[in-house]
């Protein structure tokens, strides 16, 4: 049986905020409130904190292995002023990221391995970002050096990506990268 991705992600982050961080943090984060999705169909009532329903699509991809993961994808209900029942993808600008180049996505995904020893973790979140409302994605992933493999304990770096909306489309922008010192 897996372990719900959200406890140990938020035993990480509890871990990480109370750890110094490798640079000065340029957003101030607080009150932080994961949205709990579970494998299937989620549906928030409120995901933009301005009364827009949205589904959260969860499902795992089994490999019989550690290398099983869980795929996200998250559909937002009326985009287009002239079609409020159509249903779109929010993407994620991942440009730059820890997996290359990176661009627009329309999933992501949690690398549980043997869930002792997560790789990656994604979670939604609602907060406060500089003091104002926001809606957040954040991927905590540990920067696992070659050499010593996955079992090393190593530092978790965190991207906060924020909701926006840009024209007619809804994505989450990066706004914020934070490496921990300590090492998990």
């Amino acid at each position: 049986m897996r372990l719900p991705y959200q406890l140990i992600f938020g035993a990480i982050l509890s871990v990480v905020s109370q750890t110094a961080c490798a640079a000065e943090t340029k957003h101030k984060l607080s009150d932080i409130s994961i949205v709990p999705i579970t494998n299937g169909i989620n549906q928030i009532d409120d995901f933009d904190r301005k009364g827009t329903p949205a589904i959260v699509v969860s499902a795992c991809r089994e490999t019989g292995t550690a290398g099983s993961y869980d795929r996200f994808m998250i559909l937002l209900k009326g985009q287009y002023p002239d079609d409020k029942a159509r249903w779109d993808v929010v993407t994620v600008d991942t440009k730059n990221n820890k997996v290359g180049s990176g661009g627009i996505v329309d999933t992501v995904r949690n690398d549980p391995h043997t869930v002792e020893d997560q790789v990656a973790s994604v979670v939604l979140a609602k907060a406060n970002l500089d003091g104002q409302p926001a809606t957040i994605l954040i991927e905590g992933w540990r920067d696992i050096s070659p050499a010593d493999g996955i079992p090393a304990e190593t530092p978790v770096v965190f991207e906060i990506y924020k909701f926006e909306r840009e024209d007619l489309s809804a994505v989450f922008n990066r706004v914020e990268v934070v490496k921990s010192v300590k090492k998990i």
